[in-house]
């Protein structure tokens, strides 16, 4: 079965365009080339002027048919499919957007479904429903999935994405933590986080109530002290 390889640019643009109109729908065009059965994605341009909603997109086909014909000349690679996410739900192609790939023959669509994060999530490919999926910027959880169309069969079916850059993406997290620049997923902070204040007495300086305790009793002591000096 093939796959679907995403090119760093196409993936930045793909989740830039959709977590920027976030609570509405994005929606735009793939471009890329066939190579031993894959699709190879290098570029992902977004459509502007598409009307959005939280569950519904809708681009004008004079203005679509335009874009995509100057992207065609400007661009050496071809149309393979476009993309657009959807908000919370649901987490595959609606009967619309089905009907939209077999009536215009799109070779692809990636589908991005966003939500918001409640923890950070490395990024990676989940097998159970072949999705690549992550957080960014640990308010925005992720799921990017790819659907091909098959117009001999007319079937629709999922592919695995893959993508190199978010290996990068998980390094950049990793390293962030571990200079404690952010908290790590178990909410322990890095080499450079501080474990606990230390008192005036140094590293092993007491703070809090047992100093205070200690500073008590030796100033009872030394009361007593300076009494029995006086008698």
């Amino acid at each position: 079965m093939a796959d679907v390889i995403v090119r760093n640019e196409a993936f930045v643009n793909m989740l830039v365009s959709s977590l920027e109109v976030y609570k509405k729908e994005a929606y735009g065009i793939l471009l890329g080339k066939r190579s031993g059965g894959d699709y190879i994605i290098h570029q992902a341009f977004t459509y502007q002027s598409a009307k959005r909603h939280y569950d519904w997109v809708v681009m004008d086909p004079k203005r679509r048919n335009r874009i995509d014909l100057l992207l065609r000349h400007l661009m050496r690679y071809q149309f393979i499919g476009d993309y657009h996410s959807h908000i919370d739900w649901p987490d595959h192609l609606s009967s619309e957007d089905k009907r939209e790939m077999r009536e215009q023959d799109i070779p692809i669509s990636l589908l991005l479904l966003v939500k918001d994060a409640r923890r950070r999530s490395k990024w990676h490919y989940l097998e159970s429903d072949r999705s690549l999926t992550g957080t960014v910027a640990d308010r925005y959880f992720v799921k990017l999935y790819a659907f091909e169309y098959d117009p001999e069969l007319g079937r629709i079916r999922k592919l695995r994405v893959r993508c190199p850059f978010v290996k990068r993406l998980n390094r950049k997290v990793a390293e962030l933590e571990r200079l404690g620049l952010i908290p790590s997923r178990n909410g322990r902070k890095g080499m450079k986080g501080r474990k606990g204040r230390t008192g005036p007495m140094g590293s092993k300086g007491r703070t809090g109530r047992s100093a205070m305790k200690g500073i008590k009793a030796r100033s009872g002591s030394n009361a007593k002290k300076a009494c029995n000096a006086r008698i």
